[in-house]
């Protein structure tokens, strides 16, 4: 009995030695910051822009509370391009709020600069942001 219980770890740990690793760690993505002034649409996942190479891209959202009003401004830029767009509103306030360091954010504007939509996904697929 013995013997056939070592025969099924040593078949499991065969088996298991031959699958990826990526398929064993989870699916990752790493989405990088993309802006088109053209489409007026800014993305990236807010981890995998921290962690890039360079010292000038950056993506995200905040939030201010001027008394009687909330106001949002979303700013991405890259090397070529700064692009900013405010909003407001109660419907884009828990979308802005439900933003954290690894999720990716996507947000467009009009010709005058106001935002006209925010999206915020929350995966365990992004990159988480490094020290």
């Amino acid at each position: 009995m013995k013997f056939l219980q070592s025969l099924g770890i040593i078949g499991i740990i065969l088996v298991t030695s031959f699958i990826p690793k990526q398929v064993l760690a989870g699916y990752k993505l790493t989405p990088s910051l993309t802006i088109s002034t053209q489409s007026r649409k800014a993305s990236g996942a807010l981890g995998t822009v921290r962690n890039s190479s360079n010292n000038v891209d950056y993506i995200g959202c905040g939030v201010f509370n001027s008394g009687n009003s909330v106001l949002i401004k979303c700013t991405a830029r890259n090397s070529a391009t700064l692009v900013t767009c405010l909003g407001s509103g109660p419907a884009l306030l828990p979308v802005v709020q439900s933003l954290n360091s690894d999720s990716y954010l996507s947000f467009s504007w009009d010709e005058l600069g106001q935002c006209t939509s925010i999206s915020v996904s929350n995966f365990s697929s992004y990159e988480p942001k490094l020290p």
